[in-house]
């Protein structure tokens, strides 16, 4: 009799794991929105959409089909986001948050966007406020107050594959000259929830444009012998170890700093007009670059261009007004069309993924 009974249970659970594998391959295979839905259809759809597991599926599947995520200035009354798809030339809305943060994002990863904005305080310091949410669960996490500067801090978002959290890095000047060359460095872990300064820096970034491939966040750094271009680049990885990786001269041309095929590359002005070079890092300890590609711009300048990111085979600059894709393979150019409803100044578009994933970046909270 205990037998029977044990192998009956045994028989009911394993047809109770089956089927919650049936119904989590049928959730995967719909929208993130209609995902969100279907958190209040059932309390054991909400559990199993709110489990660890199954937000590690979901963004694991999306990262296979990413997106451009961008927001449009000209939209006074909207607090939507919008993307569009790498092939595609339609667009579609994702809610927001305060459209004071969704005008300055600099950093999208894991489907969560890192935005920034500068308040300036007594004696010509700023503060930054430094925001990751993430549009589809609606979640807004405001970082801790850092310390002030005597002029705008640059920062980056470093982060793994792992979806173990994330860090940021904020380099500052904390003197009350903006001239001062003494600059600093502070990190937020999204583990702790908290900040620490690790002291004076030799290298700071010329700007908070950056990019992390595989846990390593890259900035520019501006040439010491002349402060006008771009010299080398700054490279910290999750451990916090920092390194300068020299570039090519003939890089030195408005660069803009990319991943193609997971590798540090380069897009850069080639010495002729309307030409760009594009450089992949070959070697990090020895500076080796090789030179990809080289390519002509026939209806666009990369002078005019204020952002350039890379997806799969494409390369897109953006001036604001206009985007432009550059097929690597087949070496074909197109223009995104906006319509009417954007004709005016957008925001620079980063690479997305949507996901369920907290504002920590946590798979397990």
């Amino acid at each position: 009799m205990d037998d029977s009974c044990n192998k009956l249970v045994c028989a009911r659970n394993k047809n109770l794991f089956e089927l919650e594998d049936i119904i989590t391959d049928i959730l995967l295979g719909l929208p993130i929105k209609s995902l969100m839905l279907c958190k209040s259809v059932a309390k054991n759809w909400r559990r199993l959409i709110s489990s660890p597991n199954f937000k590690r599926l979901q963004l694991l599947q999306s990262q296979e089909n990413p997106s451009y995520v961008f927001y449009p200035y000209v939209c006074l009354c909207c607090s939507e986001l919008f993307l569009t798809k790498v092939h595609g030339e339609t667009t579609e809305t994702i809610p927001g948050c305060r459209r004071h943060w969704c005008k300055h994002m600099i950093c999208s990863f894991n489907g969560l966007i890192c935005s920034i904005s500068y308040k300036s305080f007594f004696e010509k310091k700023v503060h930054m406020g430094i925001v990751v949410f993430n549009p589809i669960t609606q979640e807004v996490l405001l970082l801790p107050q850092s310390r002030l500067s005597a002029e705008a801090p640059k920062i980056g978002v470093a982060f793994g594959s792992r979806m173990n959290g994330y860090k940021v890095f904020r380099f500052f000047n904390p003197s009350g000259k903006s001239q001062d060359k003494h600059h600093e460095c502070e990190i937020y872990s999204s583990i702790t929830g908290s900040w620490k300064g690790i002291g004076s820096v030799a290298y700071n970034p010329s700007s908070s444009q950056h990019i992390c491939i595989d846990g390593t966040v890259y900035w520019f750094i501006k040439s010491v012998r002349n402060g006008l271009i771009i010299g080398s680049i700054l490279a910290v990885d999750m451990e916090e170890n920092f390194s300068v990786i020299g570039i090519p001269v003939e890089a030195t041309l408005y660069p803009f700093l990319v991943s193609i095929e997971g590798c540090l590359s380069l897009v850069a002005k080639n010495v002729c007009d309307n030409i760009f070079d594009i450089w992949i890092l070959q070697d990090s300890k020895k500076f080796i670059w090789v030179k990809k590609c080289t390519a002509y711009m026939h209806a666009f300048n990369i002078k005019e261009a204020n952002h350039v990111t890379a997806l799969k085979n494409e390369i897109l600059f953006a001036s604001g007004r206009r985007y432009f894709f550059y097929n690597m393979c087949s070496k074909t150019w197109r223009e995104f069309d906006w319509g009417r409803d954007f004709q005016k100044r957008v925001s620079s578009p980063l690479v997305y993924t949507e996901s369920l994933l907290p504002c920590n970046g946590l798979i397990g909270s």
